[in-house]
């Protein structure tokens, strides 16, 4: 009797164990699929940003690129900082721009920025800088954009002067920064280009 019981015990958790065996294979292949899964969407994420005033125009920045809507804005954004500048503003818009400025360009950035805000501290001057066209080169994280720039001395205009800047991004693990900023000529290369 006893080995009766001992045999049906016995047969029962070889059922469990077989039923235990089975569960624990499907999760393994559960766990593969979602793997695998995992490791083909890894790089694919990005994050879109949608400006409130024109929700229509998507912006999005992924893990290595950015869309040219957002550089676009960020290159008019960059600009206003560097160029839209009194006295009272100019330590402000230094702090600012050296927030989305890549690592090795700060150092001579904020050299030129500080030559800069004495030089407007000491003569009271400003400047405005009206965009009038952008332009992004596709692919290369590259802007143009052009426009005028009016130089004020104690409040009067002093010159207006047309000018084209040239601003190259990095896009490094959804961090876009400012790799470079220089005047442009109109017969830049990749102008002619597009």
């Amino acid at each position: 009797m006893d080995k009766n019981r001992y045999s049906d015990k016995l047969e029962i958790q070889d059922k469990q164990i077989k039923k235990q065996a089975s569960i624990i294979k499907y999760l393994i292949g559960a766990n593969i699929i979602l793997g695998l899964t995992i490791a083909t969407n890894y790089n694919r994420e990005k994050i879109v940003i949608s400006p409130q005033v024109a929700p229509e125009y998507k912006m999005f920045v992924t893990k290595g690129s950015a869309s040219d809507t957002y550089l676009s804005a960020l290159s008019r954004n960059v600009l206003d900082l560097m160029l839209n500048i009194t006295p009272e503003n100019a330590d402000a818009q230094k702090s600012a721009i050296m927030d989305i400025t890549a690592p090795d360009l700060r150092p001579s950035l904020t050299d030129k920025l500080n030559k800069i805000i004495s030089s407007i501290k000491e003569n009271n001057l400003s400047q405005n800088f009206y965009i009038e066209n952008i332009q992004t080169i596709q692919g290369k994280n590259i802007v143009f954009v052009k426009g005028e720039l009016y130089q004020y001395i104690n409040g009067d205009t002093a010159a207006k002067t047309p000018q084209m800047y040239k601003l190259t991004f990095k896009v490094n693990n959804y961090n876009v920064q400012l790799t470079d900023v220089s005047l442009a000529q109109a017969d830049d290369e990749l102008l002619k280009v597009q």
